[in-house]
């Protein structure tokens, strides 16, 4: 019997997240009135890879940004800005 693999609720968008994505998560989490640890509970993220994160210091994964989009009510695709020539 095999186990079922995970699916996200959205396609992996073919574009790169912002170099300062982390600190336009902590401007949004700021803007909706939540701490780390809201946020960390509403996620079930640490809040030091939560920190790490804002500080745009980790690698997060599409399933981390997923949950985290979920969180501050915005689509996974605020995440990833559209540029030219990547892709």
């Amino acid at each position: 019997m095999s186990t079922p693999t995970p699916t996200t609720t959205q396609p992996v968008p073919d574009r790169y997240p912002s170099p300062s994505v982390g600190s336009e998560i902590r401007e949004l989490r700021k803007a909706r009135g939540l701490t780390l640890k809201a946020l960390s509970a509403i996620t079930g993220i640490s809040v030091s890879y939560l920190s790490v994160i804002e500080r745009n210091t980790g690698n997060p994964s599409f399933v981390v940004f997923n949950a985290i989009a979920g969180a501050l009510y915005v689509d996974v695709n605020w995440f990833f800005a559209s540029r030219q020539g990547i892709g």
